[in-house]
Order: C-alpha cells, then structure tokens, then sequence
C-alpha cells in the first residue's frame, strides 16, 4: 500500500508497535487462537486507526466511493459495462486527475 507524503512511516510504524503492546496486554491464551494472528488483528487495526487520524483514509475512500457511484451511474445509462474513455468526461475533471486518482486508489 501507498501512504501519502505528509504521513511519516515512523510514525505509522510506531502506531503499529501500540498495537503489538496492545496485543500483549490483552491476548487470552484459552480463547485459542494463535498469538501471531491476534497480534496481526490488532497491528493493522492500530495502524488503520493512525491513518483514519490523520485523515487519509476518509479521504481516499470518499475518492473510490464517487469513483464507483460514476460507473455505476455510467453502466445504468448506457445498459453495459463502462469504457474508460466515457468515464473520464462523466468525471467532471480533466483526464490527469482521473488519471491521477484512479491510480492512487488502485496502485
């Protein structure tokens, strides 16, 4: 995953390391699960909460969401799939910022 620049990776990693602490604290060996997948549960859960903080994620997912509302949109008018081309002038923005979004939100 890409994280944007003003998100610091030793602060991202430090929130991770909460997490393992958090891990340690309250892991219950007679649940029977394993530690090493209760640690990872919680590592990414403090991480994901360090970026939603920072306000990353929100943004990011409010990108997909309008993202995904156009070609839903695009698929219901035309009765088929949507062709990339048609999408970027139902985007409402010029081609470099779809192109900029689309590949910040998938890679």
């Amino acid at each position: 995953m890409r994280i944007p620049p003003h998100i610091e990776t030793d602060d991202l990693v430090s929130s991770g390391v909460v997490g393992l602490l958090d891990a340690l604290n309250r892991y219950d060996d007679s649940r029977g699960i394993k530690f090493k997948t209760y640690a990872e549960f919680r590592i990414r859960g403090a991480m994901l909460d360090y970026l939603r903080e920072m306000d990353w994620f929100p943004g990011r997912a409010a990108a997909l969401d309008r993202l995904q509302q156009t070609y839903t949109r695009l698929e219901n008018i035309l009765g088929r799939a949507r062709r990339k081309r048609r999408s970027l002038s139902t985007w409402g923005s010029p081609s470099t910022s779809f192109a900029s979004s689309w590949r910040r939100s998938w890679g």
